[in-house]
């Protein structure tokens, strides 16, 4: 079985971190913006094997068709924004707009127009990751990220994190593997045997 996860949000939102951090590597100070890295993770649950591709895109949108793939090809989202800069959390909101966009415009186009207005199904899980949660100032709220998130429905769902401190992080794909009906057991305090785990580069 294969899911696709699609890490995205504004540049030094922290995404390479989080993500590094749920593969259980390191957190590093230092900032060096991502181009795309692509990790692959492979667990053995209950019998089933499970293939997790992981893809950290970049804040800076250098590729446009690149951004518009990952839109394309991921079935599940980590949409991540700083708690202490209100522009990413702006970022993340229109980021959920696009992906929905992108993949509803996707499938008028398969059906030859026929599905449009109606909304885009199956419903897309995603989790609003609320990184640095561990900074003194905050310009934006957890009330106001819940607010938006149950607005959105019960596939959006919002988790306060910090990468530097690892806090949560295992919360934040926990979370994600809970809305999308996919096994637990993948979240990192939650694993019961990997078989195999790639990181692969690009």
């Amino acid at each position: 079985l294969l899911d696709d996860i699609a890490s995205l949000g504004a540049a030094r939102s922290g995404k390479t971190s989080l993500v590094s951090r749920f593969l259980g590597g390191k957190f590093y100070d230092s900032y060096t913006p991502t181009i795309e890295n692509f990790h692959r993770k492979i667990y053995k649950i209950r019998g089933e094997t499970y293939q997790l591709d992981i893809l950290d895109t970049s804040g800076n949108h250098p590729f446009p068709a690149m951004r518009r793939l990952s839109f394309l090809t991921g079935e599940l989202f980590v949409i991540v924004f700083s708690l202490d800069s209100r522009g990413s959390f702006d970022e993340a909101k229109k980021l959920r707009k696009e992906i929905i966009e992108t993949k509803q415009n996707a499938s008028n186009a398969k059906s030859g127009g026929s599905q449009k207005g109606k909304k885009c199904k199956p419903p897309i899980p995603m989790v609003f990751a609320g990184n640095k949660c561990d900074k003194e100032m905050r310009t934006v709220s957890a009330d106001e990220v819940q607010m938006y998130c149950n607005s959105q429905g019960s596939y959006c769902t919002f988790v306060e994190t910090s990468a530097k401190k690892n806090y949560q992080v295992d919360e934040v794909f926990y979370q994600l593997f809970a809305i999308a009906t996919l096994p637990t057991e993948m979240a990192p305090n939650h694993q019961k045997r990997i078989i195999e785990l790639t990181s692969i580069m690009l």
